[in-house]
């Protein structure tokens, strides 16, 4: 039964939940950089630094799903790309799911990601993507659908919704079979309308936006993923970094913004301390 005609008030725990949620439920995605930006010393990982942390944090994730950033988050992209294709194959069992976020339609990095993507598809359950719609349409999904069936994969695509543009035709988005869910990109469409939002009251603040996007989701009976909580480090990022705005690490990144904040502050002791003795 399409979700539209549910009647939600009537679920219970013991229901099958899937014709609500769009399928496998995405729950809690953390955005994990396959090359990591170290804001202490200014450097990028090395590719063994990289799969030793994969190994330690992504195997052992607590998230429903691991989203791999190759876009905004992610600047050293062709490293990134041969990190994926020799690791995701080597992933043991697991009872999460593992996304990509891919660079927008038709760019030269898209063409890259699908390249990679047609290597490892059988060892990812989703693709991400980035600004979908706002130049080609709903034409974007069609042609990307077109292309995974044309490699004999059945994953999902997730649009992200990051421009009014986007949101207008939203519906025409999830109209595509392969669309199960849709991501509300919060900060990017924040700046394209110009909007100031606070990590506090974005769901007030772009209320109005968010109910276009899920009522247009409910008629479909498509799923909504929120938006996106970003945990940074207290340190300075430079202005270049492309990391600037995203989750520095998967799931321990908590611990790491806490031990970056020890280490900054031991910092700022220490030069105050000289200035006191000069």
């Amino acid at each position: 039964m399409n979700s539209s005609f549910i009647d939600l008030s009537k679920l219970t725990a013991n229901d099958d939940l899937k014709p609500v949620l769009g399928g496998k439920w995405p729950g809690i995605q953390i955005y994990y950089p396959p090359i990591k930006f170290n804001p202490l010393d200014g450097t990028y990982e090395t590719m063994e630094q990289a799969k030793y942390r994969l190994q330690k944090h992504a195997y052992k994730t607590k998230a429903h799903t691991v989203l791999f950033d190759l876009e905004d988050g992610c600047r050293m992209k062709d490293m990134s790309r041969k990190l994926l294709i020799e690791e995701l194959p080597k992933f043991p069992e697991r009872d999460f799911q593992i996304a990509i976020r891919i660079n927008p339609f038709r760019t030269h990095e898209y063409d890259e990601d699908l390249k990679m993507i047609k290597k490892v598809h059988k060892y990812i359950d989703a693709i991400v993507l980035a600004k979908a719609g706002e130049v080609y349409g709903d034409a974007e999904i069609r042609d990307l659908s077109s292309w995974l069936v044309s490699i004999g994969s059945n994953l999902q695509i997730q649009p992200i919704i990051e421009h009014p543009k986007s949101l207008q035709i939203a519906d025409k988005l999830m109209s595509h079979s392969t669309v199960q869910h849709v991501v509300f990109g919060i900060h990017d469409f924040s700046k394209a309308m110009a909007y100031k939002i606070t990590a506090e009251g974005w769901i007030e603040e772009l209320k109005t936006f968010f109910n276009m996007l899920t009522m247009q989701a409910r008629i479909k009976g498509k799923g909504v993923i929120g938006g996106v909580e970003v945990l940074l480090t207290p340190n300075s990022l430079p202005d270049s970094c492309v990391e600037k705005k995203r989750l520095e690490d998967g799931w321990t990144c908590m611990e790491t913004m806490l031990q970056d904040m020890f280490m900054l502050m031991l910092r700022q002791k220490r030069q105050w301390d000289l200035r006191e003795n000069k």
